[in-house]
């Protein structure tokens, strides 16, 4: 099969690296893949992100220029695909970003001719899937898109998109309501994002003579709640110690934080960590539970976090907030969840963990399997194949 995927940014930058085992899955199984993301800048952060370099469509802005002028001149489809996103209704910060990321329509256009693709699919309901649909609609080619969480609430002409794309995904079941409250009578395809399964559980020898040792790993923003999840922590008296992988504006705040606490010598900040060594890292057995604290606010929330999935693939228990569709991936037999903002439930949780290595034990092997079950990255993206197809 022949694809084309539209991104954000990936490979590039720090994000978006829970796209690489979807991908890596699509290319293991003879599809002939390239990538094509609409704000190509920064570095390439993730090593697994540099194996598919070959395949990425890198930012030439002078070709970008050329491209979008001769596509404009010669094939009249592309003036009225863009005709068609000026006129639409949206706010004005919507349709400033719509137009900007038409910078890169003529090349992703020329793309579509070059390469003859069965299907085009992009991830996001932003500008990335704003770009995507315009040159799909140009050259004629059936497109799809995946829905994640804050591009439902950002709203971007999202059922003018739904209407053009062959099918829409997203990623839990709680996403077809926030849909719905955007776009009535929406009928998406609820696809769970994938990971790769080791074929060995983590070694997690000796856990009976040593302190637990939780991780997290989330960006150091406010959603993630680090601060409820340090003050749970502390209040747990757990023997334990917490490492946080991530980077993020709050970092200095909690660094105070934990001296404030009393518990900075037992809280490591990794910063941010490249993916393959953060899945080595977790495979080898660095530690024992993963954690996440999130809040749940009204748009701010978690869909299905892939970092409790990739610990738990690998046979780490999980102690998480009940936010957002978390609950889709922790249950009872993997993990335990509290409800969001109450410290007391997570200083409990992370102490029962901390003092009970039979409890990792049993809720590891249950996360192992939960997540073989219904989340690995191959049957996923096999699924994803068919839509594909059956779109064409």
């Amino acid at each position: 099969m022949n694809l084309v995927y539209v991104t954000s940014r990936y490979p590039y930058g720090p994000g978006e690296a829970f796209l690489s085992p979807e991908l890596a899955a699509h290319v293991a199984a003879g599809a002939d893949l390239r990538i094509f993301p609409a704000y190509p800048r920064g570095t390439v952060s993730h090593g697994d992100a540099a194996e598919l370099l070959p395949r990425v469509v890198g930012r030439a802005p002078a070709r970008d220029a050329v491209s979008l002028a001769r596509r404009l001149s010669t094939r009249p489809s592309v003036a009225r695909s863009l005709g068609r996103l000026a006129s639409a209704r949206q706010p004005p910060r919507i349709r400033t970003k719509n137009v900007r990321v038409c910078s890169r329509l003529g090349s992703l256009v020329a793309l579509l001719e070059q390469a003859e693709p069965d299907h085009v699919h992009v991830h996001w309901g932003g500008t990335s899937s704003t770009l995507a649909m315009a040159a799909a609609e140009a050259v004629r080619v059936p497109w799809s898109m995946t829905l994640h969480r804050w591009d439902i609430y950002e709203n971007n002409l999202l059922a003018r998109k739904i209407s053009s794309a062959s099918f829409t995904r997203v990623i839990s079941d709680v996403a077809v309501g926030e849909l719905r409250t955007f776009v009535p009578g929406a009928d998406p395809v609820v696809l769970h994002m994938g990971v790769d399964v080791p074929p060995q559980p983590a070694a997690l020898e000796g856990a009976e003579e040593r302190p637990c040792r939780f991780v997290c790993v989330a960006s150091l923003v406010p959603v993630k709640n680090h601060e409820g999840l340090l003050r749970a922590f502390a209040a747990s008296g757990a023997r334990a110690t917490l490492e946080l992988v991530g980077a993020g504006p709050l970092e200095h705040e909690l660094r105070q934080l934990t001296g404030l606490l009393g518990i900075d010598d037992r809280v490591v900040f990794a910063g941010l960590v490249d993916h393959d060594r953060l899945l080595e890292r977790v495979c080898a057995g660095d530690w024992d539970a993963v954690v996440l604290a999130s809040g749940a606010g009204v748009s701010e929330h978690e869909g299905i976090p892939v970092s409790l999935m990739e610990a738990m693939a690998a046979g780490l228990p999980a102690v998480a907030t009940d936010s957002g569709a978390t609950r889709e991936l922790v249950t009872a037999e993997a993990g335990v969840l509290v409800p969001p903002g109450d410290s007391a439930a997570l200083a409990d949780a992370l102490r029962a963990f901390a003092s009970d290595p039979e409890l990792r034990r049993r809720l590891g092997a249950g996360a192992r399997r939960r997540v073989a079950e219904a989340f690995d990255a191959r049957a996923v993206a096999a699924r994803l194949r068919e839509l594909f197809g059956g779109a064409a």
